[in-house]
């Protein structure tokens, strides 16, 4: 009980200046949770900093601040980051998947902290019960919910360090564990000997291989297929941009600028990211772009092992057209991919001659700058959804609604 309460108090919303809730508790909550509460710890930190600051520093004081950054980034904000993944990745993930399939017979029994010896770290679980029998599709999409959850909540950074124009080496640790949790899976599932013991354990590359080969027999996924492809994340910029910023912040207690290319008044930055589907691993390409001050992004995805499996494309702009304090946005998202049809059925599989189906997701957003009552901005997304993988959304066709609240301190 006390490791669950220790894992549940990293997204307390006591420490949180914006709170979103959807129907499933998706990661797109989670990640608007997590930031911001990392982000109130540290507007909280800057404030008495600034309290306790001289009027003229000296190169005593210069080497005092950077000791206490330097433990204060080993003692809280790692830690914080950390357990923060880790709620991402088990409540946010593995815990999304199983509320959402609840009424095919799954149900959440509770989440807890444990010492895996074999790895010598902090691990987490989330158990669950299944009544009936194995279904792969589900279980395939359980098992790959939590690096699925990780990689949303690096996104989410993404574009808040491309909005700001900077990164904060506070935010390191959080980043790091989001845009490499997928590859420290696939990494150690890759040491184990005794792979099919480790799967039966629960481990969740040994699951997710498991459950997406029964789907895709003429296509099968390989750990070395995705060893090879988990490496695309060493192009993402702004994960050594993170690590700059780590050592900006350390040494110089200052933010680093988001590495982006500049023309004029328009601003760019690519990312890759690897990401875990019922049809196979698919690659992320994703693109940051901003026209004055006016930030969107696109981004393109394929699962390149697999020709049968996913082509997709998506466009966000939450500042398409405002209106004095309220912003008019869309979250766009077009897929072309097998037709899943009954999704509860244990025998579903995909095959060269599976009929491809076009799909799509279409949000319209609201964003006010106007804070009620002095201190509550509103903000809700509202759209449609039909039937189909789409990374941290419904697999199933339906109404979505998310509804965000951020507090003005």
């Amino acid at each position: 009980m006390k490791k669950s309460l220790l894992l549940l108090w990293a997204i307390s919303p006591l420490f949180s200046k914006q709170i979103s809730v959807d129907k499933y508790l998706s990661p797109y909550t989670g990640a608007d949770l997590f930031i911001s509460s990392i982000e109130t710890q540290m507007e909280v930190e800057d404030s008495l900093k600034e309290w306790a600051s001289l009027d003229e520093e000296t190169w005593l004081s210069q080497g005092a601040g950077g000791c206490y950054r330097l433990l204060s980034s080993c003692a809280w904000w790692a830690p914080i980051g950390i357990l923060s993944g880790l709620g991402q990745h088990e409540i946010f993930g593995h815990g999304y998947r199983v509320r959402e399939f609840r009424k095919y017979g799954y149900n959440l029994i509770g989440f807890d902290l444990k010492m895996d010896q074999k790895i010598s770290s902090i691990a987490a679980i989330t158990a669950y019960t299944r009544n009936g029998d194995e279904n792969p599709f589900l279980d395939n999409l359980i098992a790959s919910g939590g690096t699925e959850a990780s990689t949303v909540i690096t996104q989410r950074l993404r574009e808040l360090y491309f909005e700001k124009g900077h990164m904060d080496g506070r935010l390191h640790s959080l980043y790091l564990f989001g845009a490499s949790d997928l590859v420290h899976y696939i990494e150690n599932f890759n040491k184990i000997e005794d792979k099919e013991t480790a799967t039966a354990e629960g481990n969740d590359i040994g699951n997710y291989l498991n459950t997406v080969n029964k789907l895709n027999p003429q296509n099968p996924v390989t750990i070395s297929q995705l060893c090879k492809m988990s490496m695309v994340y060493l192009l993402d910029p702004y994960l050594w941009g993170s690590f700059v910023s780590f050592w900006s912040y350390v040494v110089l207690g200052k933010e680093y600028p988001t590495p982006v290319f500049q023309w004029s008044a328009v601003r760019f930055a690519p990312a890759c990211s690897m990401n875990l589907t019922p049809f196979g691993p698919e690659l992320i390409v994703e693109q940051y772009i901003s026209f004055k001050t006016t930030p969107f992004k696109t981004y393109f995805r394929h699962t390149p092992y697999n020709k049968r499996g996913i082509y997709g494309a998506g466009y966000k702009n939450l500042f398409l057209k405002s209106y004095e304090n309220f912003h008019l946005g869309c979250m766009f998202d077009a897929w072309y991919a097998p037709k899943l049809g009954n999704i509860a059925n244990p025998d579903l599989e995909f095959d060269q001659k599976s009929p491809m189906r076009p799909g799509a997701q279409i949000l319209v957003t609201l964003r006010s700058d106007y804070a009620a009552f002095n201190t509550i901005n509103l903000g809700c997304d509202v759209g449609v959804k039909t039937q189909g993988f789409l990374l941290g959304s419904p697999v199933e066709k339906g109404f979505l609604g998310r509804v965000v609240l951020e507090l003005e301190f």
